[in-house]
């Protein structure tokens, strides 16, 4: 069970880490509430990346519900 379970989060990071190269994003926060804020992406490409988090699962606009 942690052995998928660890194989998935390295996918997840892998794909998070290639589409932060490709959009030339430079930072990610930690909340509390265990969400991240990517920040310092470039506004041209804040669009086709919010569009390509959401393909690998990753909401841009998450609810509080």
């Amino acid at each position: 069970m942690c052995f998928k379970f660890l194989t998935y989060w390295f996918r997840w990071i892998k794909q998070l880490i290639s589409i932060f190269e490709k959009y030339d994003a430079k930072a990610l926060k930690a909340t509390v509430t265990q969400n991240i804020v990517i920040t310092d992406v470039p506004s041209q490409n804040a669009k086709d990346m919010a569009d390509e988090l959401e393909k690998v699962g990753i909401s841009p606009f998450p609810s509080n519900f």
